[in-house]
């Protein structure tokens, strides 16, 4: 079974220095007091698994994210999140992600340059890997920033005020169905784009027949014409 087992983080936002969070495999929340970061680890996990913009981070870039001194400290140069997942091999054998491990660690690294650029890199157990890479494989988890693998502050109450057509997507989608209807998107896309190819191949089919007869008459017509001139040269000759 598939499951978040731990969130390791590395001068992320408001945490200086090195920190762990264990969780178990029936832990379903963080709680806490504001402003004890539990936002910030929400934001964490998000920055892992790929959100579209930062803004939903609650940063205007990723430099933002590197812990900033907390306004007495010395700010840190680098800042680094690692997502580790529980990934073994269910009854019949099979990995939720292909990754031929029990454990899976997504480690996000972004570290400020000389000249102040940020540069990002990523790490999948170890070895150097990408961001497409990433989406990749957590797509065969169903797991998704902008998804609702994540429930963030808020959130209950935006799903509590949406509309029975908006909170009937949001579930679909948490329970995967909406990758079904994309792949029955595609496929409908590729019938039809099949059937328009069929339609040219007929048009054109009819036409070469039209063409192929018009032809055959006009052999015809040749013909009956060589014949009668043939006719006509052998009686001048007699």
């Amino acid at each position: 079974m598939l499951y978040l087992k731990g969130v390791e983080l590395e001068n992320f936002k408001s945490f200086k220095g090195e920190l762990t969070i264990p969780l178990v495999r029936s832990f379903t929340a963080i709680t806490g007091p504001n402003g004890s970061g539990k936002s910030n680890i929400g934001d964490a996990i998000q920055f892992v698994l790929g959100t579209r913009s930062n803004k939903n981070i609650r940063a205007d870039n990723v430099k933002d994210l590197i812990f900033n001194g907390g306004g007495g400290g010395k700010p840190a140069r680098h800042c680094k999140v690692t997502l580790v997942f529980a990934n073994e091999a269910g009854e019949d054998g099979q990995r939720r992600m292909s990754v031929d491990s029990d454990e899976v660690r997504f480690i996000r690294h972004v570290r400020l340059t000389k000249s102040g650029n940020s540069v990002s890199s990523y790490k999948l157990n170890g070895e150097d890997s990408s961001r497409n890479h990433f989406r990749l494989l957590l797509a065969e988890a169903n797991a998704s920033a902008d998804g609702y693998n994540i429930v963030l502050q808020g959130d209950v109450t935006n799903l509590a005020k949406m509309t029975s057509r908006n909170r009937r997507k949001v579930l679909d989608k948490v329970a995967g169905v909406t990758a079904y209807d994309d792949e029955i998107r595609r496929a409908n896309s590729q019938r039809d784009k099949v059937d328009e190819f069929i339609e040219r191949i007929s048009i054109l089919q009819n036409e070469l027949t039209d063409q192929l007869g018009n032809l055959k008459k006009e052999r015809e017509t040749a013909l009956k014409a060589k014949e009668k001139l043939s006719i006509e040269q052998s009686d001048g000759v007699g």
